[in-house]
């Protein structure tokens, strides 16, 4: 009899917060492995007694903002909690996450390791186990708040507040966020913490090695910089086969397989893309009864186009109220990279232009520049994860896409997010149904770019001009791919033979 289908867990999924690591989380694996092995290195020199441990071996994680940083990080969590309800006789890791940089200090860290101790021990399955490392952290937690403080600063004790056979790996995100007076506690943890077997895990923004080297950093160890790169393919696939196997979920190899590829079309390998897309599934799947087969795949699409515009929404964080303004600025930029210099005069061409400039003066907006995008997301280092590179370009290829829609009329956006009753009602009050954004586009180009079928079909019937090119002298015909629905249909629009006059008397 097959396992019942977990759908109070799914809902849960589904409305779960960011950052919160799902049991089905794909890739990253040669991170994982990385860290691992230094952690290793960490307690066999922490068992030989040398000095300074940990010295030089701070590893950073960096890239944009929904790459996957944060569920890397839980995830690393988590291997050191399933390491410590295995029976297996070794070493045993302690993980600790600070997830408030901004108020990074000794006696902040003191308190989290602290923290941590109590909250693990709820997780400690094993019994065996269970035990040994109880009375571990109870030799631990003996040691106060300010004991653990006054040795990270200074370990003037010849015991190790850290017993033998024990170590910590330190994960701090958002470093970007860390003040310059907590530099000394970063420096501290880089160069070995006194002999504590702490392995520091500090992941960011791209530009995180310059903010580390202004705050002291600047000698990181070879290979210790880890810039994320989009999923591939492959991670996709396997993420969405674990997660129809951890809910349960009713499906033949081929139905799972065809699902898969939709996620990875979806996706454009960004993470948090390929989460609100299992969420999107999930909606679909608790409706359906966990049954994949029977799964609408254009409700699945519809959906998923709806959580992803709702999350390229919050990337315009103060400016959602008047995205026109970073359209535009994203619509300057290009689908090439750009040098940061040229990027900077791009933005201001765009904020000092007087209708903009007043807005973000009335609204008393926060000030639209290099770092505003960099830190919303917006663009990135290019290419995506060398931390070396001076030029940038927007990391997500359809955030840029939806960003640029901005500029263009109601019908522009609604086509993107797949939203056919607002497009029916825009279309009532006479909107412009050939107007075009600041690339060129139509409604038109974006319903066949996203191959969007019923919508395409309406805006034909509805007059939408095929023969219109964008900057780029693209019609929509050539922005779906060739046998689709979506291309067949405008392709008879776009070959219509021309009505023959009639005869002359």
């Amino acid at each position: 009899m097959p396992d019942e289908f977990k759908a109070e867990e799914l809902d849960q999924f589904i409305n779960s917060g960011d950052r919160v690591i799902n049991p089905f989380f794909g890739g990253r694996e040669v991170y994982q492995k990385k860290i691992d092995k230094l952690n290793q290195t960490i307690v066999q020199r922490h068992q030989e007694n040398v000095s300074d441990v940990a010295d030089g071996m701070t590893q950073v994680i960096c890239g944009a903002p929904g790459i996957g940083k944060s569920s890397l990080l839980e995830k690393i969590r988590q291997n050191c909690i399933d390491q410590l309800n295995n029976d297996t006789p070794g070493p045993k890791t302690i993980p600790v996450m600070l997830n408030d940089p901004e108020n990074l200090s000794f006696e902040y860290l003191g308190r989290r390791i602290h923290d941590t101790i109590s909250e693990l021990l709820p997780f400690l399955t094993n019994g065996g186990v269970k035990n040994t490392v109880r009375n571990t952290l109870k030799s631990l937690a003996s040691v106060s708040v300010g004991g653990f403080s006054r040795g990270f600063r200074e370990n003037t004790s010849t015991d190790p507040i850290i017993p033998k056979g024990l170590s910590i790996i330190l994960m701090i995100d958002e470093i970007q966020g860390v003040s310059k007076e907590a530099a000394g506690v970063l420096l501290r943890l880089h160069t070995g913490s006194n002999g504590l077997p702490i392995l520091p895990i500090m992941a960011g923004l791209s530009t995180s090695p310059g903010i580390l080297s202004e705050r002291k950093i600047s000698r990181l160890g070879r290979d210790s910089e880890h810039p994320l790169p989009p999923l591939t393919r492959d991670e996709i696939k396997e993420s969405f086969t674990k997660f129809v196997d951890y809910f349960n979920i009713t499906s033949i190899p081929e139905v799972t397989n065809a699902w898969s590829e939709r996620i990875v079309n979806w996706a454009d390998g960004w993470p948090k893309h390929v989460e609100n897309s299992q969420a999107a599934m999930g909606q679909q799947l608790l409706v359906t009864g966990g049954d994949l087969t029977k799964v609408n795949p254009r409700l699945a699409k519809r959906s998923a186009a709806e959580i992803r515009c709702g999350y390229y929404n919050q990337r315009f964080g103060s400016y959602d109220q008047d995205p026109q303004i970073i359209g535009e600025i994203m619509a300057q930029l290009g689908p090439n990279p750009v040098q940061d210099f040229d990027m900077t005069i791009a933005i201001n061409r765009i904020v000092n232009k007087p209708v903009w400039a007043e807005t973000i003066s009335l609204r008393k907006l926060p000030e639209l520049n290099f770092d505003y995008l960099l830190h919303h997301g917006l663009i990135d280092k290019h290419p995506l994860g060398n931390v070396l590179s001076c030029t940038y370009k927007c990391p997500i290829p359809l955030l840029q896409s939806y960003a640029v829609a901005k500029t263009g009329t109601p019908l522009h956006v609604y086509v993107c997010a797949g939203d056919k009753p607002l497009i029916v009602d825009a279309l009532k009050y006479n909107s412009d149904i050939n107007g075009v954004d600041d690339w060129g586009r139509t409604p038109l180009h974006l319903s066949a770019q996203n191959d969007w079928v019923e919508i395409t079909q309406l805006l034909l019937d509805e007059g939408a001009d095929p023969q219109i090119r964008d900057h780029r002298n693209r019609r929509p015909l050539e922005m779906t791919q060739e046998g689709s629905e979506t291309y067949d249909m405008i392709y008879q629009a776009t070959h219509v033979p021309p009505t023959p006059e009639p005869p002359r008397s």
